[in-house]
């Protein structure tokens, strides 16, 4: 069982998370050339809100602002 604060499953969660982030960008980059900016910000916020808002997200910030080391779930 590899447990989510062994290094390998670290790097297997960040780059996850790099590769999501990078799709939703490019999602947004797509869809959002023709358009406001008022609706490229909604259309930002349907792809990205999902991805800051997981459980993984807070977790980072919080740690970050507490200055200690995640606590990562995978989620």
């Amino acid at each position: 069982m590899i447990t989510l604060n062994r290094p390998t499953a670290k790097n297997a969660a960040n780059k996850e998370l790099a590769q999501g982030l990078s799709a939703a960008s490019m999602m947004v980059v797509s869809q959002a050339q023709d358009c406001t900016l008022d609706e490229a910000a909604q259309k930002q916020g349907k792809y990205l809100d999902p991805i800051f808002s997981s459980e993984d997200a807070i977790e980072g910030a919080t740690a970050f602002a507490e200055k200690r080391a995640p606590e990562w779930k995978g989620q």
